[in-house]
């Protein structure tokens, strides 16, 4: 009443500006003088009624399959979000044996997801559930989308020779060299092994 008052606007929906002024001649003085049209410094503010989407999917360059453990995949939301972390990343469907365990890095509206800790041969799946990160003014994420959110992960072991130097006498050409090549650890998978010989000391 008298000098002030406050204007509430509702119904807004999407997101957008509100932006309020006031008519002229919409109130008269006790002369019955009516107002002028309004001026102002600021007298915009943006609405945001939506929420963020994200996707997840296999980060750029990660090999698949793999037996790297750590699997590695890009976060992207539509806005910059807060509050994104390892808790708000869901391993559900996975296949792959062992403690699996999440780190998130990046900030804003992009982030990478590495997934560590498989020991056995299975798949490794990534998702966002609803409402673990939001927006500026609050708004929760909805649940993830993807394109290709699961890495299969093969722990093939190691290919190695078994001895660092093998040496052999020239001068007896009846002399021969086996080279033994041993494959330790897991055996997940078919490995194949391409060599070459040259000459040399």
């Amino acid at each position: 009443s008298g000098l002030d008052y406050t204007v509430t606007v509702t119904g807004m929906a999407g997101r957008g500006n509100v932006v309020a002024g006031v008519k002229a001649g919409a109130a008269v003085n006790s002369t019955g003088q009516g107002n002028k049209a309004s001026t102002s410094t600021d007298n915009t503010v943006l609405f945001d009624g939506v929420q963020p989407t994200v996707t997840i999917n296999q980060a750029a360059g990660q090999a698949d399959p793999t037996n790297v453990s750590a699997v590695q995949f890009a976060v992207q939301f539509t806005e910059p979000v807060i509050g994104f972390g390892p808790e708000d990343v869901s391993l559900a469907g996975s296949s792959a044996g062992g403690t699996l365990s999440v780190s998130v890095t990046g900030s804003d509206a992009s982030y990478t997801v590495t997934v560590t800790g498989m020991t056995t041969s299975g798949v490794v799946v990534a998702s966002v559930p609803a409402d673990g990160a939001a927006d500026a003014v609050g708004n929760k994420n909805l649940a993830s989308t993807s394109s290709d959110n699961s890495v299969e992960f093969l722990n093939k072991g190691i290919i190695s020779f078994s001895q660092a130097v093998y040496t052999v006498s020239e001068e007896d050409i009846t002399q021969s060299v086996t080279i033994t090549v041993t494959r330790t650890g897991q055996t997940d998978g078919k490995v194949s092994i391409d060599w070459a010989v040259k000459d040399g000391t």
